[in-house]
């Protein structure tokens, strides 16, 4: 938003540069009577405060119009939220401060140009032919300032927009079509963590009822998931005095979960309903983990104790496949599941898998939910495919805003190209003649007029170039 306020400040400059040009006359005149410099570049400062202050003016009234239309628009989250937008002292403040630097940034140039004259010339209203090649003014600068920052703005579009194209096509290692997760905290509603597992399983046996249902399953966390659930894993062959243990993300699931989710089982064997909290304690974990933890080694067998050095020792009895936990972009990372029969919770997230249609079951298991517990509170309410979503929202985001202030930044370089030309042309209007007098055609006319335009496009766009590849870099 800043570099489109630039680009904007460019424009306003070149047009009161325009303006301060065709006015020569006038300021010689003023200055001829006994006016100072100083008082001359006060007035055309004033006048660009007074243009930035109408500009602020009509932005904040269309602020107030287009932030109604955004509360409305949905936002892809697994839970209902409502975005309470509103301009307060402090919007109106700030705009009004960027609106009166921007005013005068934009007007400083200009008035210093307009009142540095050549009082000889500008009384007798004398315009400049040129001889041969054409100097470069502050105009033409300017133009090239906004073409290589509006270069920069839709080459970092360009970068985000093909970035989320790629993270749709990544492979998450589970299979997030018709798959649908319901999550409830019936603690919210007084259930103690046995009555809850209890009404859950009830639950899953009627999902599982459900027509088309091929498999459900129970886990406190889903992949992908806006709740975050971490451990202080200590591992005995290698623990140290001053050890404070690694931490490493972890779900509880049931013995269904990695089938629901298509994630295959590499080595070991999976949960069991032997799991109980009186059997011993198991975990199966990923195979970042082994790679990372016990490199070269098969890790099933292996131990590791969680919360202190002596603390809950668990055996891995099982490796999955890797597949993606907290974002669609992370690199393999390492993860434990722990057997949901070894401990109960009041809160769970029920995951389905249909061969029909997953927004319809979806409404399904809120029915079966509610008809067991008539006031469960939702947390998690989606399809897998919408959490997925979900998880790409803030990058989409990202890229759909630097698509739009690249497409308004494109227009107003567009302008500001234009007026410079429009203006050059409107001043070199008796050179032309003379020049049209002597022999040239209009074809030679418009080749000289196109060349001064694309002369300053291309230097507009080796510099955004430039730019552009740090930006790159950057993103």
């Amino acid at each position: 938003i800043g570099l489109v306020l630039l680009v904007a400040c460019a424009n306003v400059a070149n047009m009161l540069l325009a303006r301060a040009s065709g006015r020569q006359k006038e300021i010689g005149i003023r200055l001829t009577i006994g006016a100072s410099r100083g008082r001359l570049i006060r007035q055309l400062l004033t006048e660009g405060l007074v243009l930035a202050t109408l500009g602020a003016v009509a932005g904040i009234t269309l602020a107030a119009l287009a932030i109604q239309a955004i509360a409305a628009l949905p936002v892809p989250l697994p839970v209902p939220v409502a975005l309470s937008l509103h301009i307060d002292v402090r919007v109106v403040a700030f705009t009004t401060a960027i609106a009166a630097i921007a005013g005068l940034l934009a007007g400083v140039a200009p008035a210093l140009r307009a009142t540095r004259v050549d009082l000889a010339s500008d009384m007798k209203g004398e315009a400049t032919i040129t001889k041969g090649g054409r100097r470069w003014t502050i105009r033409d600068g300017l133009v090239v300032v906004q073409t290589a920052v509006t270069l920069v703005l839709l080459v970092a579009a360009g970068l985000l927009t093909r970035s989320i194209l790629q993270a749709q096509r990544v492979d998450l290692g589970f299979r997030a079509d018709g798959a649908v997760a319901l999550g409830t905290e019936l603690g919210l509603i007084g259930y103690t963590e046995q009555q809850a597992s209890q009404l859950l399983a009830r639950a899953a046996e009627r999902i599982a009822a459900i027509p088309g249902v091929t498999s459900v399953a129970r886990a406190v966390r889903q992949p992908l998931a806006i709740n975050y659930n971490r451990n202080t894993v200590f591992f005995p062959e290698r623990a140290t005095p001053d050890d404070r243990g690694t931490s490493i993300s972890a779900t509880w699931v049931d013995d269904k979960y990695f089938a629901t989710l298509g994630v295959p089982l590499l080595r070991g064997r999976n949960f069991t309903t032997g799991e109980t909290p009186a059997s011993a304690r198991v975990a199966i974990v990923n195979d970042a983990f082994v790679r990372r933890y016990w490199p070269g080694e098969d890790g099933v067998g292996k131990r590791f104790r969680t919360r202190t050095a002596d603390g809950p020792e668990f055996e891995v009895i099982g490796v999955t496949a890797d597949y993606k936990v907290e974002t669609v972009g992370e690199q393999p990372t390492p993860y434990i599941h722990y057997a949901l029969g070894q401990r109960q919770f009041t809160g769970e997230v029920l995951i389905a898998r249909t061969s029909a249609d997953a927004g319809a079951l979806l409404a399904a298991m809120r029915r079966e939910v509610l008809a067991l517990e008539p006031n469960a509170v939702f947390l998690d309410n989606q399809t897998m495919a919408a959490q997925v979503a979900a998880n790409l929202l803030p990058a989409r985001l990202a890229a759909q805003t630097l698509g739009l202030v690249g497409v308004v930044a494109t227009l107003l370089a567009a302008i500001g190209l234009y007026g410079v030309i429009a203006y050059a042309v409107g001043r070199r209007t008796r050179e032309i003649g003379i020049r049209i007098a002597l022999g040239a055609t209009p074809h030679d006319v418009l080749r000289m007029v196109m060349g001064q335009g694309l002369s300053i496009a291309a230097a507009g766009v080796g510099v955004g170039l430039a730019l552009s590849w740090l930006a790159a870099r950057a993103i």
